[in-house]
């Protein structure tokens, strides 16, 4: 987990050539970036983030996220949108929206931005959508309508999380009843390709996807819940006993832990190694054997590349 937000506040952490050594750089204040040495402590440099050219300064941000890289961080203050350079502060891109948007996420790659929440207005009463921008020049790729209270038409994003896959071919999106998986083959269609049914009437804060992209974990006010992404099954739910509001998730290296993280500051940690794998543990159990890749095209979507399993 390389960044969080909490209260509008994010931070990224790049680890140095020695263990405990490296730097925090924190995004507080109304325009500032903070950096700060993990052996010291000390802040070592700020950061002011510019606004783009004949625009005012930036107001207290409500959201932010840094790129996979570090070298750059998207924020939200009211309703903008502004990509800065976090060597410069220098503003690369801008956008204005009819509302404040309720969550942000980088590719993989740091190339595309997904933006979702109250961007635009739908019907009078409605707002939502799914945009997508390049970051290299800021043109909007897509404005996805493909959610809805039901899940099942157009109309509104209603959670407030969004993630991609680590491969990036992936986008996660929470509505008011479960989530939905967005195929990212051509950006400027994101396709639907599965929707997850759950309970997240309370909001989710937080999506993450482990490394294989087999497991998504959500963070929703009450607790962690695990889902496999190949067919949507509830793999578990790990409840918060402390109250408050949890905001940050993520899975370790080797997909063996998650970790998540409270407002309050408090950090828990569950073994999640059982489900590393749970479309592998399914369709091993379901053969009883060797998985041949006949086997293999008959009962796995054609999206998941053959893998030897079972031997």
């Amino acid at each position: 987990m390389s960044d969080t937000l909490v209260d509008g506040i994010a931070f990224r952490v790049a680890a140095g050539p020695t263990l405990g050594s490296g730097t925090l750089t924190l995004v507080h204040g109304k325009d500032l970036l903070a950096r700060f040495d993990l052996v010291t402590g000390r802040q070592t440099g700020t950061v002011r983030l510019l606004p783009p050219r004949g625009q005012e300064p930036l107001n207290t941000l409500q959201a932010a996220v840094f790129s996979p890289k570090g070298d750059r961080v998207a924020v939200v203050a009211e309703n903008r949108l502004t990509v800065h350079d976090t060597a410069t502060g220098r503003a690369l891109m801008s956008a204005t929206l009819a509302r404040t948007p309720t969550a942000l996420a980088f590719s993989p790659d740091g190339g595309l931005l997904a933006v979702a929440g109250q961007l635009e207005r739908v019907e009078p009463t409605q707002y939502g959508r799914l945009g997508l921008w390049r970051v290299a020049d800021g043109v909007r790729l897509s404005a996805s309508d493909v959610f809805s209270a039901d899940m099942s038409g157009p109309g509104t994003v209603d959670g407030g999380a969004v993630a991609f896959s680590g491969d990036g071919r992936t986008l996660a999106v929470t509505t008011g009843r479960g989530v939905r998986l967005l195929g990212l083959a051509d950006p400027r269609h994101p396709v639907v390709r599965d929707a997850y049914t759950a309970d997240m009437s309370a909001g989710a804060t937080a999506l993450e996807f482990s490394a294989d992209g087999t497991v998504l974990a959500v963070v929703v006010h009450r607790g962690v819940t695990l889902f496999a992404t190949d067919d949507g099954a509830t793999l578990a739910k790990f409840p918060h006993e402390i109250g408050g509001s949890w905001w940050g998730v993520g899975f370790t290296a080797d997909g063996t832990r998650l970790i998540s993280a409270s407002a309050a500051s408090v950090i828990r940690s569950w073994d999640v190694s059982r489900w590393r794998d749970p479309a592998a543990a399914r369709l091993c159990e379901r053969i009883g054997g060797p998985v041949t890749r006949a086997d293999w095209n008959a009962l796995v979507p054609a999206r998941f590349p053959f893998r030897k399993l079972c031997a």
